[in-house]
């Protein structure tokens, strides 16, 4: 069942629905998942200017230069050639690439037979983690990688916290993408992060 999140989320991202049956096999990213990014990337607010439309690049949580939804530009080491920024429209179009090839690369790295045969949450999960840390995601959470491919979701769960917070009570972008991930592909219903640090800590 889809939490409430999942559903608010949908909705207020005009998606129809953030769950329903399994994908076809090797079909590409669910809209649940593009949805999800989108909204865990956000941007807006931060990084686009509303009155020229324009996204200005900016350093990620890593100190990574990036640009749009979490676009990495020149390997992050510089924002040389975007110091002037990008348009909505080559945002959107570096997102859909991104997002497509990070479903890309969490199929590849899961064995696509497996990868196929996971839970529409579980692939989901897998393609945001992978758009978020690169291929690379499976030995950065190995814990979690091994308990999705094992069935154990209560594991998962808790082995899926990107980082411990909010520290001196101010929470980061990816302690909301944390409570996200809980609520929409675990189906918590976390509204506050001393939920969702609790659950974390518990043994």
């Amino acid at each position: 069942m889809p939490s409430d999140e999942a559903k608010k989320l949908a909705a207020s991202l005009g998606v129809a629905a953030m769950t329903a049956a399994a994908p076809a096999a090797g079909s590409g990213p669910s809209d649940r998942v593009v949805a999800f990014i989108r909204e865990a990337e956000g941007g807006e607010r931060e990084h686009r200017n509303p009155g020229t439309g324009i996204w200005s690049p900016y350093e990620d949580a890593a100190g990574k230069w990036t640009i749009g939804r979490g676009h990495l530009i020149n390997g992050g080491d510089s924002f040389e050639g975007f110091a002037n920024g990008i348009t909505d429209e080559e945002v959107e179009r570096f997102f859909t690439e991104d997002v497509t090839k990070a479903y890309n690369q969490a199929r590849k790295r899961v064995g696509k037979t497996k990868f196929d045969s996971l839970s529409p949450e579980m692939q989901d999960l897998f393609v945001d983690f992978a758009f978020n840390l690169g291929q690379g995601f499976a030995e950065k959470f190995p814990n979690m990688t091994k308990a999705i491919l094992a069935g154990d979701m209560e594991t998962a769960a808790k082995e899926s916290r990107r980082v411990k917070g909010p520290k001196g009570g101010k929470k980061t972008p990816l302690d909301e993408r944390n409570r996200l991930t809980l609520n929409t592909f675990f189906g918590k219903a976390y509204s506050d992060y001393e939920a969702v640090n609790r659950f974390y800590e518990s043994e």
